[in-house]
């Protein structure tokens, strides 16, 4: 049913905004008292037998009762947050239309019905002008009523389903009714979704109602939203109700101004699109296929549309320091990808990612070398330092397993959604290294690109890409230091010089940028200052890859190799031959 004119404008929105942090701020108020219960029993000395037990197991189930009704509280937050979003706008839409409608002289019901006003006195020609006008301004408020209408229905039947969870679970979430008219517990039946492989999985979820699927998500949205084989639109719920908890953990922790407590919030606020779009296009809530609040970071994000109208999709993996906290530059990169591809981008960003170069180590264990009997200490410490650096080649082999899973479960999720779409992996700097060695594990991918990679893969075996007529493609600037990298050999073969690899051209910065023209160049720049020029060649030729365009190849303009190294690199490599390291760029690290 339709809302009136009048109604409209008694609608109190704000009241949902303010609903959202009263469900915020009650989910936090019963997390942070389970967990100070928890952490009272613990405290408890010399405290044990049967009565210690009973207790420390209904304290658990009272924790686990405590998390689903945060969970509910979560989701609610974020259907009242998206709520105020969407109505407000859509609200605001119906009252400008009356408003230009009455300005021009037509009268307008409270239904919304239009018409043009006869005083008896009007050419009977501009009447009909003019009532062919209003019947045009009638279509334009019931377009608009309705798209109200629509979204007013669909929030109510969600705070409808969340009324109702909370409503059960007051002793208690409600079992679930399975498509065979079992009842089970939603925490047994998310134990049994992790046991399955990933073809019965898929296959079940597919039987569940939306209601049964909510409850799973709220009995446990750590694993449904990390779970391979739940649709990304199933994780994306759960994974916005894991971001809530996160931020809820740290405000109890005191950590409220922290720097990932202020991450967190960002990614819970909708953000508006970017690139040549029509008009004023509303926010949109971020989306997350993955998250876990380790302390790196663990996330893949969505970022645009995955529709049945998408024709293409990419998979970026970034390089060393990439970590939740600092992911900004990354995120609008991939943002630029999205509205210059129309495509979406799924920003793949693993804790395991190397946080520091690897030099670090070097060169404080050259500082040990050169103290009296201190060489094999020194050694040591260095050897040590590479350790989960840009310099080891450990991290990529533990990573990209997991990107070629997500790379099967991304395929799973077009063959549903748009069968016709092609994938696009990019991997930047160490990212390269992972993407290549995921090629090695056997990715299945329609283009790669190794933009300023360390290499083709951490692997000694070659690729096994389960597409046969994969299209390759690299971006390494001139004077870009990921060359000295490249030539260790360390993480596979220079992808610029790899047979079946096409080198595109890094060219020139835009001349509206801040590098003003000039050419892609340098140790520093080169290596991925390119990336947040949307416009400059480098980043161009990455938006024709993805949009099944021609590229350019590459124009030499200037050697590749830096002609000196940044002093870190150059004292790195020295001490490494004073300590008598030598060959520590070729072996494997202590942790194999």
């Amino acid at each position: 049913m339709r809302p009136t004119i009048s109604a409209l404008r008694r609608w109190r929105l704000n009241d949902l905004a303010l609903a959202s942090s009263v469900a915020s701020a009650n989910a936090r108020a019963i997390s942070d008292a389970a967990s100070k219960i928890d952490r009272a029993l613990l405290s408890a000395r010399g405290w044990s037998g049967h009565a210690q037990s009973a207790a420390r197991q209904t304290i658990a189930a009272n924790a686990d009762h405590a998390s689903e009704v945060c969970a509910v509280l979560h989701a609610l937050a974020s259907t009242a947050a998206n709520a105020n979003r969407e109505l407000v706008p859509a609200r605001e839409q119906v009252l400008s239309e009356v408003r230009r409608i009455v300005a021009a002289g037509f009268d307008v019901s409270d239904a919304g019905d239009v018409s043009a006003p006869d005083d008896g006195e009007t050419d009977r020609a501009i009447l009909a002008d003019r009532t062919a006008d209003a019947t045009v301004w009638q279509n334009r408020i019931s377009l608009a009523l309705t798209a109200v209408a629509d979204l007013d229905a669909a929030y109510g039947r969600a705070f409808t389903a969340h009324a109702k969870d909370l409503t059960d679970m007051v002793n208690g979430q409600r079992p679930v009714t399975l498509p065979d008219g079992t009842r089970a517990d939603p925490d047994a039946v998310v134990a049994t979704l992790v046991a399955m492989t990933l073809t019965q999985r898929r296959a079940f979820l597919s039987t569940l109602t939306p209601d049964v699927i909510r409850q799973l998500v709220t009995a446990d949205p750590h694993v449904i939203g990390n779970l391979d084989g739940v649709p990304f639109e199933i994780r994306i719920k759960a994974n916005t109700v894991n971001i809530r908890n996160a931020l809820a953990d740290e405000i109890t922790a005191g950590r409220a101004d922290g720097d990932r407590a202020k991450k967190l919030s960002e990614m819970l606020t909708p953000v508006r699109p970017t690139g040549p779009l029509v008009g004023d296009p509303a926010a949109a809530e971020r989306k997350f296929v993955a998250f876990s609040n380790t302390k790196v970071g663990h996330a893949i994000e969505l970022i645009g549309e995955l529709d049945s109208s998408t024709r293409n999709v990419v998979a970026y993996v970034p390089g060393t320091n990439s970590n939740l906290n600092g992911s900004r530059s990354n995120y609008e990169s991939a943002r630029n990808l999205s509205a210059r591809t129309g495509a979406p981008v799924l920003m793949y960003l693993d804790d395991r990612l190397p946080q520091k170069m690897g030099h670090e180590g070097v060169l404080s264990g050259a500082k040990m070398a050169m103290v009296p009997g201190g060489a094999a200490d020194g050694v040591m410490h260095a050897v040590l330092g590479l350790k989960d650096s840009a310099a080891d080649t450990a991290p990529a082999k533990e990573i990209a397993p997991g990107l070629v899973q997500f790379g099967h479960e991304l395929d799973a999720e077009l063959s549903r959604i748009a069968p016709t779409a092609k994938t696009t992996f990019i991997g930047h700097s160490y990212g390269g290294a992972v993407v290549g060695t995921a090629e090695q594990l056997g990715l299945r991918a329609d283009r790669v690109i190794y933009a300023s990679s360390a290499g083709t893969g951490a692997l000694t075996t070659g690729w096994h890409n389960a597409n046969p007529n994969v299209e390759r493609y690299s971006l390494t600037a001139p004077g870009d230091w990921i060359h000295t990298a490249q030539a260790t050999g360390r993480f596979g073969s220079d992808p610029d010089t790899t047979p079946g690899v096409i080198r595109l051209d890094t060219g020139f910065y835009s001349i509206a940028g801040d590098h003003h023209g000039q050419l892609v160049t340098g140790q520093n720049g080169g290596h991925g200052a390119y990336w947040d020029d949307p416009d400059s060649t480098g980043f161009q030729n990455m938006v024709a890859v993805i949009t099944g365009d021609t590229p350019v190849e590459y124009v030499p303009r200037m050697p590749d190799t830096p002609a000196a190294q940044t002093s870190a690199f150059a004292a790195a490599r020295s001490a490494a031959i004073a300590g008598s390291i030598g060959g520590i760029l070729g072996i494997e690290t202590l942790r194999h």
